[in-house]
């Protein structure tokens, strides 16, 4: 069995979006315990900060299958990554268009 879980989105603000000329830092860490697997991805942009985090549970029928757990647990991280900096990018651009 397999699930994600996510955490409280950070907005973006004035003076922290991310923008072309910013160095991006991406840093993984990777948790197994009691057979789940959690792994966190975290951005760093200047003062901008966002955290995806995803699960992964192997099935009895996935045993052997080394590193699979890690794998699946990262993607979910990055994936929740990804849907939180779009939804920012997306109430930024928002807000300047009703500016």
């Amino acid at each position: 069995m397999s699930q994600t879980a996510t955490t409280e989105e950070i907005p973006m603000t004035e003076g922290t979006t991310p923008n072309n000329e910013a160095d991006w830092t991406v840093t993984i860490a990777v948790r197994e315990r009691d057979g789940q697997t959690r792994a966190t991805a975290r951005l760093q942009i200047g003062d901008y900060e966002s955290e995806g985090v995803g699960l992964s549970r192997l099935s009895p029928a996935e045993h052997g299958f080394a590193g699979i757990g890690g794998d699946l647990a990262v993607a979910r991280a990055l994936s929740d990554l990804s849907r939180k900096l779009s939804t920012s990018a997306g109430d930024a651009r928002f807000a300047l268009s009703e500016g």
